[in-house]
């Protein structure tokens, strides 16, 4: 994916083998149940550099212990140009420096916190995303209908934007949801994506977009239909103002420790330039 390479070239320009240096690598398998609708069983790994930390859902099923022994203390230059490392490693590693390289401007980023429980965190998060199709698109009613399309599903997105009278499809790789139904709404295939894009008014794309490397053909689809584009991410959550240049809308940066975790939670609002 072209975003990801430039994002690689500029991380690499502008760092030295010091603060490249992967300190810490964390691989985690996270189970979590944050409303009744969906089960989630994830990996993900939380990587750590001298200048940030940064996360990556990942893709595979196990974790290879010994190659990511090994990856520590290298400089993350050779970690990142080696063919054989998986992408989502790599998505981690630029995630946690990209950030303090180039900030988001602070006129253009609102910060939101949260306490609470893993109920309480969801539906704040939730209200957070609803918030903005609202500023972007305006309400749904029964006169104007307003299509909200999904990429890498949320059933507790999908279930508020229902409730909230928007007509919501949704779509994702995940082989167990495809031709489903989740919250009551049928699951299409995510190569379906760019195709489904031109009749709605808005997209939600998660970061997973980006370990698939979907995102950049979203972006595309988006600016050619004039569709209206928010990102939400825990993958990649630091690229916010390289995307917001690309042409997203809003990039909602959740910081870890996620919602589903214990403890504060945080949410940065990055709106791009009018």
């Amino acid at each position: 994916m072209e975003s990801l390479n430039n994002i690689q070239k500029k991380v690499l320009d502008n760092t030295d083998v010091h603060q490249r240096t992967l300190i810490s690598l964390f691989p985690i398998g996270h189970l979590q149940m944050p409303i009744p609708e969906q089960k989630y069983d994830l990996r993900l790994y939380l990587a750590q550099t001298p200048i940030g930390h940064g996360c990556s859902y990942s893709e595979t099923k196990t974790f290879d212990y010994n190659l990511l022994h090994n990856l520590l203390g290298q400089d993350t230059k050779r970690v990142l140009e080696d063919e054989k490392v998986e992408c989502a490693i790599k998505i981690s590693i630029l995630d946690s420096m990209y950030g303090s390289l180039f900030p988001i401007l602070k006129k253009n980023i609102i910060s939101k916190s949260f306490d609470g429980s893993l109920s309480q965190k969801n539906d704040w998060r939730t209200g957070i995303v609803l918030h903005e199709v609202k500023r972007l698109i305006g309400k749904s009613n029964a006169s104007h209908t307003l299509k909200v399309l999904n990429i890498g599903v949320v059933a507790s997105f999908l279930k508020t934007l229902i409730n909230a009278g928007y007509n919501v499809i949704g779509s994702d790789f995940n082989k167990t949801i495809i031709e489903g139904e989740l919250t009551g709404i049928r699951i299409e295939d995510g190569e379906k994506s760019p195709y489904l894009i031109k009749d709605a008014d808005l997209v939600i794309a998660t970061g997973m977009t980006i370990a698939t490397k979907t995102l950049d053909k979203i972006i595309q689809e988006c600016r050619k239909h004039n569709v209206k584009l928010i990102v939400f991410a825990e993958t990649g959550h630091s690229f916010a103002s390289y995307y917001l240049n690309e042409g997203v809308d809003v990039f909602l940066s959740e910081h870890f420790p996620f919602y589903s975790f214990m403890g504060h939670s945080k949410i940065d609002i990055c709106r791009k330039n009018k």
